[in-house]
C-alpha cells in the first residue's frame, strides 16, 4: 500500500516516521498547509482559546497535559518548551474544523521522553474521542505504542503499514 490509499479505509491518527532527510516534511506539505499558531503575549495562555467555553478550554488543556491553573494564567511567552509545546497542541486540535486533517511536523522533537509519552497517550484518546483526524510527522519510533496509529508511513520505505 502506498499513502494514497489512507481515503480508503477509517482512521483517526496517521503518522509518517523516518531520520532526518527522509521527506516527512514535504510528505506533509503535499497532503496539505501545516498551520502556524500564534498565540497573543499579552494574554494569559487560556483566553487565547477564547473561541471555546471556559469548561471546555480547560478540558482541552489538560487533555494535552496542562492542568495546571497558574500554566493558563501564564502568557505562552513565558511557558517553558515542553508546555509551550503541549499549548501550541492543544490549540492545533482544538480549532480544527470538522472534516479538516490536522497535520503536525517534527511530533515530540523538543519535549523529552516522558513528556513524549503523556503527550502521545492525550492525544490518541482525545482524537478518538472527538472523531478527530491527525497525521503527525516524526523520527521518533517510540511513541507508537503510546500514540496507537491507525497506520504508519516510512517515506524510506514507501511502505504503508495499518
Amino acid at each position: 500500500m502506498n499513502l494514497d490509499d489512507i481515503d480508503n479505509f477509517d482512521w483517526n491518527i496517521g503518522v509518517i516516521v523516518g531520520g532526518s532527510g527522509s521527506g516527512k516534511t514535504t510528505i506533509l506539505n503535499q497532503l496539505g498547509k501545516i498551520k502556524n499558531i500564534k498565540f497573543d503575549k499579552e494574554k494569559p495562555l487560556i483566553s487565547n482559546f477564547d473561541w471555546l467555553e471556559p469548561k471546555d478550554a480547560t478540558r482541552l488543556l489538560t487533555s494535552m497535559g496542562l492542568s495546571s491553573v497558574p500554566t493558563w494564567l501564564r502568557p505562552f511567552h513565558l511557558l517553558s518548551n515542553g508546555e509551550q509545546y503541549r499549548a501550541t497542541m492543544a490549540y492545533l486540535v482544538g480549532s480544527a474544523r470538522e472534516g479538516e486533517t490536522i497535520l503536525v511536523d517534527e511530533f515530540t522533537s523538543v519535549v523529552n521522553r516522558d513528556v513524549a509519552k503523556a503527550m502521545s497517550n492525550s492525544i490518541q484518546k482525545y482524537i478518538r474521542r472527538t472523531n478527530k483526524k491527525i497525521i503527525l510527522a516524526s523520527c521518533h519510533y517510540d511513541i507508537m505504542d503510546w500514540l496507537q496509529p491507525d497506520w504508519l508511513y516510512s517515506p524510506t520505505k514507501g511502505t504503508l503499514e495499518k
